[in-house]
Protein backbone atom coordinates (compact mmCIF):
# COMPACT_ATOMS: atom_id res chain seq x y z
CA UNK A 1 0.00 0.00 0.00
CA UNK A 2 2.84 2.40 0.79
CA UNK A 3 4.10 1.99 -2.78
CA UNK A 4 0.76 3.21 -4.21
CA UNK A 5 1.39 6.95 -4.17
CA UNK A 6 -2.10 7.77 -5.49
CA UNK A 7 -3.89 5.80 -2.74
CA UNK A 8 -6.24 8.08 -0.80
CA UNK A 9 -7.87 5.90 1.87
CA UNK A 10 -7.64 2.47 3.46
CA UNK A 11 -10.49 0.86 5.43
CA UNK A 12 -9.49 -1.90 7.85
CA UNK A 13 -12.37 -4.08 9.01
CA UNK A 14 -12.08 -5.32 12.57
CA UNK A 15 -14.97 -6.44 14.81
CA UNK A 16 -16.84 -5.38 17.93
CA UNK A 17 -15.58 -8.69 19.37
CA UNK A 18 -12.25 -7.08 20.24
CA UNK A 19 -14.31 -6.57 23.43
CA UNK A 20 -16.77 -9.11 24.80
CA UNK A 21 -20.47 -8.37 24.98
CA UNK A 22 -21.36 -5.93 27.74
CA UNK A 23 -17.83 -4.50 28.03
CA UNK A 24 -17.55 -0.78 27.29
CA UNK A 25 -14.05 0.10 25.96
CA UNK A 26 -12.45 3.15 27.53
CA UNK A 27 -10.61 4.12 24.35
CA UNK A 28 -9.27 2.97 20.99
CA UNK A 29 -6.64 0.73 22.59
CA UNK A 30 -8.79 -0.84 25.29
CA UNK A 31 -9.35 -4.48 24.28
CA UNK A 32 -11.12 -7.27 26.15
CA UNK A 33 -11.75 -10.26 23.83
CA UNK A 34 -13.00 -13.63 25.06
CA UNK A 35 -12.76 -15.57 21.77
CA UNK A 36 -9.94 -16.53 19.42
CA UNK A 37 -11.72 -14.59 16.69
CA UNK A 38 -11.77 -11.47 18.88
CA UNK A 39 -8.09 -11.94 19.69
CA UNK A 40 -7.29 -12.18 15.98
CA UNK A 41 -9.03 -8.84 15.37
CA UNK A 42 -7.05 -7.28 18.22
CA UNK A 43 -3.89 -8.44 16.43
CA UNK A 44 -5.20 -6.88 13.21
CA UNK A 45 -5.68 -3.51 14.87
CA UNK A 46 -2.30 -3.66 16.64
CA UNK A 47 -0.54 -4.40 13.34
CA UNK A 48 -2.22 -1.40 11.70
CA UNK A 49 -1.26 0.95 14.53
CA UNK A 50 2.33 -0.32 14.42
CA UNK A 51 2.45 0.18 10.62
CA UNK A 52 0.32 3.26 9.99
CA UNK A 53 -0.54 3.73 6.31
CA UNK A 54 0.87 6.82 4.66
CA UNK A 55 -2.57 7.74 3.32
CA UNK A 56 -5.73 8.38 5.32
CA UNK A 57 -7.16 5.31 7.05
CA UNK A 58 -9.83 4.13 9.48
CA UNK A 59 -10.66 1.01 11.46
CA UNK A 60 -14.24 -0.27 11.35
CA UNK A 61 -15.81 -2.44 14.03
CA UNK A 62 -19.13 -3.77 12.69
CA UNK A 63 -21.67 -4.66 15.36
CA UNK A 64 -24.31 -7.34 14.67
CA UNK A 65 -25.41 -6.67 11.07
CA UNK A 66 -28.81 -7.99 9.97
CA UNK A 67 -31.07 -7.74 6.94
CA UNK A 68 -31.36 -9.21 3.43
CA UNK A 69 -28.48 -11.55 2.47
CA UNK A 70 -27.77 -12.39 6.12
CA UNK A 71 -27.14 -15.84 7.54
CA UNK A 72 -26.65 -17.33 10.99
CA UNK A 73 -27.17 -16.30 13.71
CA UNK A 74 -29.53 -13.41 12.88
CA UNK A 75 -31.29 -15.27 10.07
CA UNK A 76 -32.04 -17.93 12.69
CA UNK A 77 -33.64 -15.28 14.90
CA UNK A 78 -36.05 -14.26 12.13
CA UNK A 79 -36.70 -17.91 11.22
CA UNK A 80 -37.57 -18.77 14.84
CA UNK A 81 -39.98 -15.85 15.16
CA UNK A 82 -41.53 -16.75 11.80
CA UNK A 83 -42.00 -20.42 12.76
CA UNK A 84 -43.39 -19.46 16.20
CA UNK A 85 -40.51 -21.18 17.98
CA UNK A 86 -39.27 -17.97 19.62
CA UNK A 87 -40.37 -16.95 23.11
CA UNK A 88 -39.58 -14.13 25.52
CA UNK A 89 -37.40 -15.15 28.47
CA UNK A 90 -39.30 -14.00 31.55
CA UNK A 91 -38.59 -10.29 31.91
CA UNK A 92 -34.87 -10.66 31.24
CA UNK A 93 -34.77 -9.18 27.74
CA UNK A 94 -31.75 -7.08 26.88
CA UNK A 95 -30.79 -4.12 24.70
CA UNK A 96 -28.08 -4.41 22.06
CA UNK A 97 -26.51 -2.31 19.32
CA UNK A 98 -27.29 -3.94 15.98
CA UNK A 99 -27.04 -2.56 12.45
CA UNK A 100 -29.36 -2.93 9.48
CA UNK A 101 -27.29 -3.85 6.42
CA UNK A 102 -28.27 -0.95 4.14
CA UNK A 103 -27.50 1.52 6.93
CA UNK A 104 -24.17 -0.23 7.45
CA UNK A 105 -23.32 0.23 3.76
CA UNK A 106 -24.22 3.93 4.04
CA UNK A 107 -21.98 4.35 7.09
CA UNK A 108 -19.03 2.59 5.46
CA UNK A 109 -19.47 4.70 2.33
CA UNK A 110 -19.46 7.93 4.36
CA UNK A 111 -16.37 6.94 6.34
CA UNK A 112 -14.57 5.91 3.15
CA UNK A 113 -15.25 9.15 1.27
CA UNK A 114 -14.67 11.58 4.17
CA UNK A 115 -11.40 12.43 5.87
CA UNK A 116 -10.61 10.64 9.14
CA UNK A 117 -7.20 12.19 9.76
CA UNK A 118 -7.46 12.64 13.55
CA UNK A 119 -5.47 9.77 15.11
CA UNK A 120 -7.45 10.08 18.33
CA UNK A 121 -10.58 9.23 16.34
CA UNK A 122 -9.69 6.35 14.03
CA UNK A 123 -12.05 3.60 15.24
CA UNK A 124 -15.68 3.59 14.08
CA UNK A 125 -18.37 1.14 15.15
CA UNK A 126 -20.92 0.28 12.46
CA UNK A 127 -24.48 0.02 13.76
CA UNK A 128 -27.80 1.76 14.33
CA UNK A 129 -28.78 4.24 17.01
CA UNK A 130 -30.79 3.86 19.20
CA UNK A 131 -29.89 0.31 20.20
CA UNK A 132 -32.51 -2.41 19.87
CA UNK A 133 -34.58 -3.64 22.81
CA UNK A 134 -34.67 -7.27 21.69
CA UNK A 135 -38.16 -7.98 23.01
CA UNK A 136 -39.54 -5.01 21.05
CA UNK A 137 -37.69 -6.10 17.90
CA UNK A 138 -39.09 -9.63 18.14
CA UNK A 139 -42.59 -8.25 18.71
CA UNK A 140 -42.30 -6.03 15.63
CA UNK A 141 -41.29 -9.02 13.49
CA UNK A 142 -44.09 -11.19 14.90
CA UNK A 143 -46.67 -8.42 14.45
CA UNK A 144 -45.83 -8.10 10.75
CA UNK A 145 -46.18 -11.88 10.47
CA UNK A 146 -49.59 -11.73 12.15
CA UNK A 147 -48.99 -13.39 15.52
CA UNK A 148 -47.91 -12.73 19.11
CA UNK A 149 -44.96 -14.22 20.96
CA UNK A 150 -45.31 -16.30 24.14
CA UNK A 151 -43.35 -15.70 27.34
CA UNK A 152 -41.74 -18.46 29.41
CA UNK A 153 -40.67 -18.07 33.05
CA UNK A 154 -36.95 -17.42 33.41
CA UNK A 155 -36.38 -20.37 35.75
CA UNK A 156 -37.66 -22.78 33.08
CA UNK A 157 -35.24 -21.42 30.48
CA UNK A 158 -32.38 -21.49 32.98
CA UNK A 159 -33.13 -25.15 33.74
CA UNK A 160 -33.16 -25.92 29.99
CA UNK A 161 -29.81 -24.15 29.65
CA UNK A 162 -28.31 -26.36 32.39
CA UNK A 163 -29.59 -29.42 30.54
CA UNK A 164 -27.97 -28.05 27.37
CA UNK A 165 -24.66 -27.66 29.22
CA UNK A 166 -24.79 -31.33 30.26
CA UNK A 167 -25.70 -32.51 26.76
CA UNK A 168 -22.85 -30.45 25.32
CA UNK A 169 -20.43 -32.51 27.43
CA UNK A 170 -21.78 -35.55 25.58
CA UNK A 171 -21.36 -33.70 22.24
CA UNK A 172 -25.14 -33.56 21.81
CA UNK A 173 -26.47 -30.33 20.34
CA UNK A 174 -29.21 -28.56 22.28
CA UNK A 175 -30.57 -25.12 21.32
CA UNK A 176 -30.11 -23.57 24.77
CA UNK A 177 -26.98 -23.44 26.95
CA UNK A 178 -25.86 -21.20 29.81
CA UNK A 179 -23.48 -19.41 27.43
CA UNK A 180 -26.30 -18.65 25.00
CA UNK A 181 -28.70 -17.66 27.79
CA UNK A 182 -26.12 -15.22 29.12
CA UNK A 183 -25.73 -13.66 25.66
CA UNK A 184 -29.50 -13.41 25.28
CA UNK A 185 -29.90 -11.55 28.58
CA UNK A 186 -26.81 -9.27 28.58
CA UNK A 187 -26.96 -5.69 27.32
CA UNK A 188 -24.38 -4.67 24.72
CA UNK A 189 -24.73 -0.97 23.95
CA UNK A 190 -22.05 0.64 21.78
CA UNK A 191 -21.22 4.34 21.51
CA UNK A 192 -21.79 5.38 17.88
CA UNK A 193 -21.27 9.13 18.30
CA UNK A 194 -18.27 9.47 15.98
CA UNK A 195 -19.91 7.28 13.31
CA UNK A 196 -23.08 9.38 13.37
CA UNK A 197 -20.99 12.57 13.19
CA UNK A 198 -19.84 11.43 9.73
CA UNK A 199 -22.97 9.47 8.73
CA UNK A 200 -25.89 11.21 10.49
CA UNK A 201 -28.76 10.10 8.25
CA UNK A 202 -29.17 6.30 7.99
CA UNK A 203 -31.61 5.72 5.11
CA UNK A 204 -33.73 2.86 6.52
CA UNK A 205 -35.77 2.74 9.74
CA UNK A 206 -35.86 -0.42 11.83
CA UNK A 207 -39.48 -1.14 10.90
CA UNK A 208 -38.78 -0.66 7.19
CA UNK A 209 -35.69 -2.84 7.56
CA UNK A 210 -37.82 -5.62 9.05
CA UNK A 211 -40.29 -5.35 6.17
CA UNK A 212 -37.51 -5.52 3.57
CA UNK A 213 -35.94 -8.48 5.36
CA UNK A 214 -39.20 -10.43 5.51
CA UNK A 215 -39.84 -9.73 1.81
CA UNK A 216 -36.35 -11.00 0.98
CA UNK A 217 -36.90 -14.15 3.06
CA UNK A 218 -40.17 -14.76 1.22
CA UNK A 219 -38.41 -14.42 -2.12
CA UNK A 220 -35.83 -17.02 -1.03
CA UNK A 221 -38.51 -19.65 -0.40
Amino acid sequence: ADELTSLKKIIITSSMLVCHGGYIPKGQFDYCPTTIYGESKVKTEEIVWANKPKCDWAILRPTSIWGPWFDVPYRNFFDMVKSRMYFHIGHKSCTKTYGYVENAVYQIDQILFNNTLDESNKVFYIGDNPPIFIEEWANQIASLLGHKLPRLPYFMVKYAAKCGDFLALLHIHFPMTSFRLHNMTTDNIINLDNTYAIAPHPPVSRLEGIKRTLRWMQEQN
